[in-house]
């Protein structure tokens, strides 16, 4: 049957039941085109546009022959350039003339039943830019071997791919948006362009699996098997989770600030409180683990047990590796067989250890990390150590010769696991040097070869030091945006000024709050730690949990860096302004504190104030000075 032409736009509009969708595919001529093309020719949704995009550069063949309903339409297009993944997905976005769109690889399915599911889905959920159900996960034998996908959660979402996008359904309405594939990101185009779409509004998944992905088949690397390039798909997540910082920072300190709040309330005994902000959290995060995690808790607690397990699985459904969930698990199925908890009994309290870029406690005057605190194992160091001259070529990474410094490190008589251990010191040692560049390409090197904790830990250290613009940029869009919700203080918010921080005698906050006094002498300072102190002659802290419940209504809160995280007290105050005193350049910072102070859903308003003021302001009746255009 030969390809038919584009019809006139009379017969594909679709109607107001039947609205059309474009369905794209982009397409390198494979073999497997035309299963593609088959499964879509076999859809029981009668106003169905195809668009297939050549990739190829105008060296594309004639579609293959596949006999399309009466309604179904398919087309051909191309630049007659060789495009890159998004190049060609933003060529299809042009190409869409229907009211929704969706896109399929040309290697891989759908059911006949694919677009009609999502095309009612839509309907039923008027207020989503896309819909999506789960995805057939298919081995290389064409079995299923799972489904994939996850309920919408933005607290996930820039963490790893919480459903495959070809399973979605967009509203066109998305494209007017300015949602496009960018380029920069190749391998997670897709990914990005579905966070682009969660920027602008919400999603909404269904109960329904009718997208089969072929993961092993394919050239991006982010598969399985031959289509999996680990190197190559670390520095795509790495680029993705840089771009999204700032959203992805927002959402997991929103969710995991609901978790404190939970549980501070468990502590309090207000275990009814506790299970309302958790019951909250799976609102407004579905299916976020800690929060399941923490219902599981609360359930065995009080001998619901199947309820309890239920929860658990669902957490470690979402995130397996997590001890504590499987260890919830164990004490459940002890409930059931009478035994005692093994968790009953506390353990030991844990030693003290120093951070990473403290100075090792032996006295060597290395930083902890270089010396009694350098995570290698002692087959490598043996090994190492045995294999001198190879080993003196693992410091060549500091000079930029990274070459060099891998095929070192490839010699050594070493597991892969060891090599990427020794791999990812070098990288830690060329980025102490400060050559950032040379110390990302080794990173990736060290996890093509094995992905451990460590080897992920060096990645992002390496990251965010090349990346630190492109995530300050980020992370300022995302506290502006969030400040945009709130109005901006004026004067006249200003009656009872409290300044809130940690009165300890060594605390930075003390000079902070001395200042602040010096031009607001009626303010009241107050410390989230325990025990007496005083701010300056005759002025002394209060202690904030000792505040009553209406002792900041209509008030002027400061808070100070060092009254993180809020507490109990927060929970129930009605001030007229807060303002977050924070120092300006720790973006990140200042993300998570909005973040948590927009779990309480106060009506007031909000901005930001540098922390310290600068020696010209010091006098300024207007410090700490407004910066909301900054942030």
């Amino acid at each position: 049957m030969m390809n038919p032409v584009t019809p006139p736009a009379s017969t594909t509009s679709g109607s107001s039941s039947t609205p059309l969708v474009t369905i794209v595919v982009r397409s390198m001529a494979r073999p497997e085109l035309g299963q593609a093309l088959a499964s879509l020719a076999a859809q029981d949704y009668p106003a169905l546009e195809v668009v297939v995009v050549d990739a190829t550069g105008g060296a594309h063949p004639p579609l293959p022959e596949v006999r399309w309903r009466p309604r179904h339409r398919v087309r051909l297009v191309g630049n007659g350039r060789r495009l890159d993944r998004a190049a060609a997905a933003n060529l299809g976005l042009e190409s869409v003339a229907g009211e929704y769109f969706g896109y399929l690889d040309d290697d891989d399915t759908c059911t006949s039943a694919h677009v009609s599911t999502l095309v009612r889905a839509a309907f039923a959920h008027p207020e989503a830019l896309a819909v999506y159900g789960r995805a057939r996960w298919l081995g290389p034998d064409g079995r299923l071997e799972r489904l994939h996908g996850l309920p919408f959660n933005r607290a996930l979402l820039y963490h790893g791919p919480i459903m495959c996008w070809q399973a979605a359904l967009f509203r066109s309405s998305v494209i007017a948006l300015g949602c496009r594939f960018r380029g920069e990101l190749d391998g997670v185009e897709d990914r990005d362009f579905v966070a682009q779409v969660a920027d602008r509004g919400d999603l909404a998944m269904i109960d329904a699996a009718t997208f089969c992905f072929r993961p092993d088949v394919g050239t991006s690397g982010t598969g399985v098997g031959a289509n999996f390039d680990r190197g190559r798909t670390a520095r795509a997540d790495l680029r993705l989770r840089t771009a999204w910082f700032g959203s992805g920072t927002l959402h997991t300190e929103r969710a995991a600030h609901l978790g404190r709040r939970a549980l501070a309330q468990v502590l309090a005994g207000r275990t009814g409180a506790a299970r309302a902000l958790l019951e909250r959290t799976l609102v407004e995060y579905p299916e976020d683990p800690n929060a399941l995690h923490g219902l599981a808790r609360l359930a065995l607690a009080t001998g619901e047990l199947d309820r309890a397990e239920s929860l658990v699985e669902r957490a470690i459904a979402v995130h397996a590796g997590v001890a504590d969930f499987h260890r919830t698990r164990d004490e459940i199925r002890d409930a059931r067989a009478g035994r005692p908890f093994a968790a009953s009994v506390p353990p030991p309290p844990a030693a003290r250890t120093p951070g990473r870029l403290a100075p090792c406690p032996c006295g060597s005057g290395l930083r902890y990390k270089a010396c009694c605190g350098r995570v290698v194992s002692a087959a490598s160091l043996r090994t190492l150590e045995a294999t001198a001259a190879s080993a003196a070529r693992y410091d060549d990474v500091q000079g930029g010769d990274v070459p060099a410094t891998i095929a070192a490190i490839a010699t050594l008589p070493l597991s892969a696991r060891e090599r990427a251990e020794a791999l990812a010191t070098a990288a830690e040692r060329a980025l102490d040097a400060g050559h950032e560049a040379a110390a990302l390409d080794v990173a990736l090197a060290a996890i093509g070869l094995a992905e451990t904790r460590r080897t992920r830990s060096v990645l992002e250290a390496c990251g965010a030091r090349i990346d630190r613009r492109e995530r300050d940029r980020s992370l300022r869009d995302a506290a502006r945006r969030l400040l945009e919700r709130y109005r901006t203080p004026s004067p006249g918010d200003r009656g009872s000024i409290h300044i809130i921080g940690d009165g300890r005698a060594a605390h930075p906050d003390r000079e902070r709050a001395q200042l602040l006094l010096a031009r607001h002498p009626g303010a009241r300072p107050w410390s989230v730690a325990p025990g007496p102190a005083n701010v300056g002659p005759g002025t002394p802290w209060e202690p904030v949990e000792a505040a009553s419940p209406d002792a900041f209504d209509g008030g002027y809160l400061v808070l100070l860096p060092g009254s993180d995280p809020l507490g109990l007290w927060f929970e129930s105050i009605a001030p007229r302004a807060i303002v977050v005193a924070h120092p300006p350049e720790d973006a990140e910072g200042i993300v998570r504190r909005l973040a948590q102070i927009d779990t309480y859903r106060l009506e007031c308003a909000v901005d930001v104030w540098p922390s310290s003021p600068r020696a010209a302001d010091r006098d300024a009746d207007a410090w700490p000075t407004h910066v909301r255009a900054q942030a």
